[in-house]
């Protein structure tokens, strides 16, 4: 079981980035929004399950069966923080020279509110291609849409926060995953180094940057002219890069010394 304030961002940086800034949405009926999601996997059905209580109304609902066939074995979920671009706004708009107040962006927040972020797969033969996966809409039978943001490699993934590690205002993801051992995946070759057969690593999934921004409201825009969304198809799968090996299923971020500018990853 796993509850979740519907409109907080990950509870573990609560503390570290201040309550306030976890709300998404300053509309009162938005932030009545709570929600009970209950993730379930099984050995032999080639399903997940996402469920979901309204906690308010007390109705019940899933996601459809599409997004259920695709994502296996879920693990932890969380929601998607709403995203500034102020910060990427003015860098661009200090590069055109322009910096007075007819330049400020209308764009604070350009986040899903209505999104789980989902992690995938375990080392059970059949579930361990996993992946990190943003539900849009989920348990809304017309809208719910289902985007990957990883490349579909032989990793699964247990926990995911989102953190800005550019220092621009970008919240991107910062992850463990594993790799299945190959003889748990029906290959026993003697001859492979024991490192490549069970291996955990903490990756960092770099959110995607907006190509440009309209000049006369400041909304971030892709290569097509389009509104930028980190999720369409053209920006995705994420850019990653693994920080180091090790860390393969549970990790907590910190600030231990809160006089420097980082933070502190603790894993086992």
């Amino acid at each position: 079981f796993y509850w979740k304030n519907w409109k907080f961002k990950n509870d573990d940086l609560a503390n570290f980035v201040g309550r306030d800034s976890f709300f998404v949405d300053d509309d009162e009926d938005q932030l009545d929004g709570d929600r009970l999601w209950v993730t379930g996997f099984s050995l032999t059905k080639q399903r997940g399950e996402l469920h979901t209580l309204d906690v308010k109304t007390g109705i019940m609902s899933h996601v459809n069966d599409k997004t259920a066939k695709s994502i296996k074995w879920p693990n932890e979920v969380a929601s998607i923080p709403m995203q500034s671009t102020n910060c990427e706004f003015n860098k661009y708009a200090e590069g055109l020279g322009k910096t007075d107040d007819s330049y400020n962006s209308e764009s604070d927040y350009n986040g899903l509110a209505d999104a789980l972020l989902v992690t995938d797969g375990f080392l059970v033969p059949g579930k361990d291609k996993g992946g990190l996966y943003v539900v849009k809409n989920p348990g809304n039978k017309a809208a719910e849409q289902k985007v990957c943001l990883t490349d579909g490699s032989e990793w699964f993934y247990h926990r995911a926060i989102w953190l800005d590690l550019t220092g621009d205002g970008r919240k991107s993801i910062l992850a463990a995953r594993a790799k299945v051992p190959s003889i748990l995946n029906g290959n026993s070759g003697a001859q492979e180094d024991w490192r490549a057969l069970g291996v955990g690593e903490l990756v960092w999934l770099e959110r995607p940057q907006p190509h440009s921004f309209n000049k006369v409201t400041g909304s971030p825009l892709d290569v097509d002219g389009n509104v930028f969304d980190p999720f369409s198809d053209s920006n995705t799968p994420w850019k990653l890069r693994v920080l180091d090996e090790g860390p393969d299923v549970m990790f907590s971020v910190a600030d231990l010394d809160p006089t420097d500018s980082t933070i502190e990853v603790i894993a086992s």
